[in-house]
């Protein structure tokens, strides 16, 4: 029952992140720098989980990986279907294949990882991808932005000047 409620509430986060949270902050921030910030500390919250061997800690940091995790899930699921040169329902589902083959793949892997390693490690590999998946994001990002201005998307946001992070106010 408690891991239920646990994930109702992080699945709750998720939701209202990837509706209300992201369009409020994809005003204000481009979506390159909001992915790579917002990816940047779901990194640190994983590395936090992993390395926190406190029950309540761990529950608190999970359920607000929620939020981190709807960031993202909306700003992923809209840059492949905006960037790409296919149609929508192609980019849609070629992203689709691959998020939910990799949800269908993670409970077992972690499960693996659990029983062979230890409780930690799949969240220290969560992290690597993760770390991995900025370098790519990073490398990368004038794609997405091109591809973005090539839509008209526009890169910024379409109600106030866009804020680099340096730019934003403390």
């Amino acid at each position: 029952m408690q891991l239920g409620l646990i994930f109702f509430a992080w699945g709750v986060l998720v939701g209202l992140s990837s509706v209300f949270l992201v369009e409020f902050m994809r005003k204000r921030i481009a979506p390159v720098p909001l992915i790579l910030g917002n990816s940047v500390l779901l990194v640190i919250d994983f590395l936090l989980i992993a390395f926190i061997y406190n029950a309540p800690v761990a529950t608190v940091l999970i359920i607000i990986s929620g939020i981190l995790c709807g960031l993202n899930n909306a700003l992923f699921t809209s840059l492949a279907i905006e960037v790409s040169p296919f149609t929508r329902s192609i980019s849609s589902g070629a992203y689709n294949f691959l998020r939910w083959a990799g949800a269908a793949f993670a409970p077992w892997l972690a499960g693996l990882l659990t029983k062979n390693v230890g409780p930690s490690m799949p969240y220290v590999l969560g992290a690597i991808v993760l770390v991995c998946g900025l370098i790519l994001l990073q490398v990368r990002k004038h794609h997405i932005e091109n591809g973005l201005a090539d839509k008209g998307e526009g890169v910024h946001g379409e109600l106030l000047p866009i804020l680099e992070p340096e730019e934003l106010p403390v």
